[in-house]
């Protein structure tokens, strides 16, 4: 298993960059966890930067190079930024290139600065986001990340009305900050933005959207659903490994799916690389994903699940041969909570034992019901083979209790988890039918309630597989394919007993499209990143 120890190490190619102020220079000092031997800056004005982009290096106003040949293959380094300008907020990356050839880049950061009598100062701006989550069909959250601590305030207007309200520090993350939204009127129009500084002279520009139709409304509704944009260490291509994230793919399909009219992205696991015991790792690797889902995330919200790999953020390596999730709170379910702000509606965990809290939980979204399990609970690699994920006893006691809510207020259950009940092929063995058994129960919780849809992730690619039930089939999606590189096997014939289960399949990159009609019918698309149509279903009951 010395794959498993070089995996870990893996996960900790990270840039750390920091804007500091020296005398009249403006400077950008910087860290990397491996050894460096050349080092370049690419900054621009944000306000010249389109919308669309979230990413810098494929057109720069700027870019200065620095080869510092008397400290060759350093841990730190520092370049002067020329020509800045007091009062405009700038974003930078910086691209590192190790002994051995490798090319790395830092997620894209902001500063600003402001003119006084002894030169340059910093001053707060805005540095990831704004997000917007929901955890309650009335309940919405705006989330940013400051560069440092200031004034931040929302500006919300809606039919006609306006509020400015402050943000406070978020308890979960003291770097973040975040606001409630004002309550108002269930799908009425709203658009927002975030100001700070004295006057609202510098702030975000204006981001459209709709609140969430009150649960049991029976209107209809498109969501997009995608997993998996983890990059991997054989990605072929360098741009795919900014902390793990393969940010160009993402923030093709999210954008892809915002114009094709998604209300709210699913998003069920391996949202982060993992496989690291360096926090510093795991916090970039979670920032790196937020940022690469912007403007977007801004308008529709994020319903992420976890995945193996993100259970693995952090993990403790024992040894070669085996790693262990770390202890509440450090346990990596404690460090997904950090990074988003999700329903707290799902089951309490064994004393000792990581939180369920915000990786396992609910929504209704109108008459859907949204639910997101965690197979991969409690994580961890022992011996010579990957341990089986299942559905542990007190997650499933709570599913059986969601889903039977929901046939009460007449909800359809939609229900997302990482791993397939049964694998396309290139897991197969390797996800929850590695215990029939368990597997099987599960399944029959799922059709004994009738749910329509799983999506799931996992594997790497599009797979649309029904499985028979007593009274109707059980449509799994598998998508695991925003980002992640593909496996080999994936192109080869399936070899699996339960072929003529699977009615569509692809390796391409792209996005699931579900559309909801009343009363219980879904039209269904996957779309390939040039927005091509590869499947297309239907399902409907009478």
């Amino acid at each position: 298993m010395a794959w498993l120890f070089l995996l870990g190490l893996i996960g900790d190619l990270w840039i750390l960059p920091q804007v500091q102020v020296e005398r009249d220079s403006v400077v950008v000092v910087w860290q990397t966890a491996i050894p460096s031997r050349r080092a370049t800056v690419y900054y621009e004005p944000a306000d010249s930067t389109p919308p669309t982009r979230s990413y810098l290096p494929e057109r720069t106003d700027f870019a200065y190079e620095v080869w510092d040949r008397k400290n060759l293959l350093s841990r730190e380094h520092r370049l002067v930024l020329r020509d800045i300008q007091a009062g405009v907020r700038y974003r930078f990356q910086v691209r590192s290139v190790t002994e051995k050839g490798d090319v790395l880049y830092s997620r894209v950061y902001a500063f600003q600065v402001k003119s006084t009598d002894q030169g340059p100062a910093l001053v707060p701006t805005l540095d990831l986001g704004p997000y917007l989550f929901v955890t309650a069909p009335g309940t919405l959250w705006v989330r940013i990340r400051p560069t440092r601590p200031g004034p931040f305030e929302l500006i919300w207007e809606e039919v006609g009305r306006s509020h400015r309200l402050p943000f406070s520090q978020d308890p979960e993350r003291t770097d973040w900050m975040r606001v409630r939204a004002p309550r108002g009127v269930p799908g009425a129009p709203v658009r927002y933005r975030v100001c700070w500084g004295k006057q609202e002279t510098s702030c975000t520009p204006w981001y459209a959207l709709r609140r969430v139709p009150p649960p049991g409304t029976a209107e209809p509704v498109t969501f997009a659903m995608m997993a998996d944009d983890r990059s991997g260490y054989l990605h072929p291509e360098s741009m795919a490994w900014v902390n793990r994230i393969n940010v160009p793919v993402l923030g093709r399909e999210v954008r892809l799916a915002f114009r094709r009219g998604a209300a709210f992205l699913l998003m069920p696991g391996d949202l982060v690389y993992g496989y690291t015991e360096d926090t510093v790792s795991v916090r970039l690797q979670y920032e790196t994903f937020l940022q690469a889902t912007e403007p977007v995330s801004a308008m529709i919200p994020l319903l992420p699940g976890m995945g193996n790999h993100d259970a693995t953020a952090p993990m403790i390596v024992l040894d070669r041969r085996a790693s262990v999730d770390p202890p509440p709170p450090n346990a990596a379910e404690n460090w997904f909570a950090r990074f988003f702000i999700l329903p707290e509606n799902g089951p309490e965990a064994e004393k000792g034992a990581p939180p369920y809290r915000e990786n396992v939980y609910y929504l209704d979204w109108g008459v859907l019901r949204i639910v997101h399990v965690n197979v991969d609970y409690r994580f961890d690699r022992k011996g010579r083979k990957s341990p089986s994920s299942r559905l542990d006893e007190r997650q499933a006691k709570w599913l059986e209790q969601v889903l039977q809510d929901a046939r009460y207020r007449g909800r359809i259950p939609l229900v997302a988890f990482h791993e397939p009940l049964f694998p396309g092929g290139s897991h197969l063995g390797y996800s929850l039918d590695r215990h029939p058994e368990d597997r099987d129960r599960f399944l029959h919780l799922l059709q004994r309630f009738r749910v329509p849809f799983v999506f799931v992730g996992h594997e790497h690619q599009y797979v649309r597989l029904e499985i028979p039930g007593p009274r109707f089939p059980l449509v799994q999606i598998i998508n695991g394919r925003a980002g992640s590189s593909m496996h080999r096997d994936v192109l080869e014939p399936l070899r699996i007993p339960y072929a003529d289960w699977v009615k569509a399949r692809s390796p391409e990159e792209g996005v699931v499209l579900l559309h909801y009609s009343p009363p219980l019918s879904f039209q269904g698309v996957f779309l390939n990143l040039a927005g091509d149509t590869v499947d297309v279903f239907h399902y409907e009951r009478q």
